[in-house]
């Protein structure tokens, strides 16, 4: 029924003792906690029945700490106190962060971690992190029926050893032992995917007896869902940029059937007409990323040479396909960058 079993070092579970372990998600915008049943992967839900976490954290001045829907949205009434995308601040001091300025945030300067200035004091980010992690912790065990232990806790791959060790020290706040930081990936298709990711997934994947590819297509349909309006899906994973004179924004959703995202392009261009006049940005672009095609339906609103220029494709009806084109951070934004020096 569990991912695995673990034990402290040292030490071993009592016989006919079950201490769960799960797999962890803790991503930019969104996580999610799975396991699995009968030999089957599951992405474990909430009371209200939800799959997804937004990756959101809220501090009162009472004290009380919400994570997750109901901190989002309070972000537009409470920016300061809302702290969302933590995960780009993990093992980073302020002196890195990128693009600081354009963040509604009270960043504390100082040597080491960044700290944000909260109703409730400063916060680091795994401060912040542990506080999603415990939610996922909770729904984990209301699920599995037991305490819950151990965690596999995904990474991007191009995290280096500090931003790693914070997410394993989140995990440790938030009650849980981190057996593994496996690297994020799109079931191997990404550039930022590695052999040693390749070789670790394969053997976890022995050991729980599932199949990489089924655990992947479960954890993308439980991302999507065709019943979610247009802006829902645009911003769950949604990123700002100011590169030379642009601001845009750019959106990704991945999936496992495109064609089927495609029929709502209409409904998706609407919206990203309202943001970019809401927020002046000069163009707007939604990535559409096929695992299966491995490559991107890109749309895309302002000059159309931008595009043009910076992929070697002509757009029709503010469309394209990008074949190989699977990663925004690696491939998307860097053309971009190129192009306007």
């Amino acid at each position: 029924m569990s991912l695995l079993q673990i034990a402290e070092p040292g030490m071993s579970t009592a016989p006919h003792e079950e201490r769960f372990a799960v797999g962890i998600d803790l991503g930019t915008t969104n996580s999610l906690a799975a396991t699995v049943r009968n030999g089957s992967p599951e992405v474990l839900v909430d009371e209200k029945n939800q799959k997804l976490l937004p990756s959101v954290v809220h501090y009162e001045k009472n004290g009380c700490v919400v994570v997750g829907e109901e901190a989002r949205l309070r972000a537009e009434a409470d920016p300061l106190n809302t702290i969302s995308s933590v995960k780009r601040f993990m093992g980073r001091s302020a002196s890195e962060l990128q693009n600081s300025r354009y963040m509604p945030y009270d960043f504390i300067k100082g040597e080491g971690m960044v700290k944000l200035n909260t109703s409730q004091g400063a916060k680091s980010p795994v401060e912040v992190s542990a506080e999603i992690l415990k939610v996922l912790k909770k729904r984990a065990e209301d699920a599995l029926g037991g305490e819950l232990v151990g965690a596999v806790v995904t990474v991007p791959a191009y995290f280096d050893d500090a931003q790693r060790q914070a997410t394993k020290d989140a995990a440790k706040l938030a009650g849980l032992i981190a057996a593994a930081i496996v690297a994020d990936t799109v079931m191997f298709k990404s550039p930022t995917s590695t052999a040693v990711d390749r070789r670790m997934a394969d053997r976890m994947a022995r050991i729980a007896n599932i199949s990489l590819d089924e655990l992947g297509k479960t954890i993308f349909s439980a991302s999507i869902s065709d019943d979610k309006p247009a802006d829902a899906l645009l911003f769950t994973d949604f990123k700002d940029f100011h590169i030379a004179d642009h601001d845009f924004g750019v959106s990704q959703i991945t999936c496992v059937d495109s064609e089927r995202m495609m029929q709502r392009k209409d409904e998706f261009l609407a919206v990203m007409q309202k943001t970019m006049a809401e927020r002046g940005y000069t163009l707007m672009i939604l990535m559409l990323t096929d695992v299966l095609l491995e490559g991107t339906h890109l749309l895309y609103l302002g000059d159309e040479d931008i595009i043009t220029q910076a992929f070697g494709v002509q757009l029709k009806d503010h469309t394209c396909f990008l074949p190989g084109v699977v990663s925004r951070k690696k491939q998307v934004i860097p053309m971009l960058t190129a192009l306007w020096g």
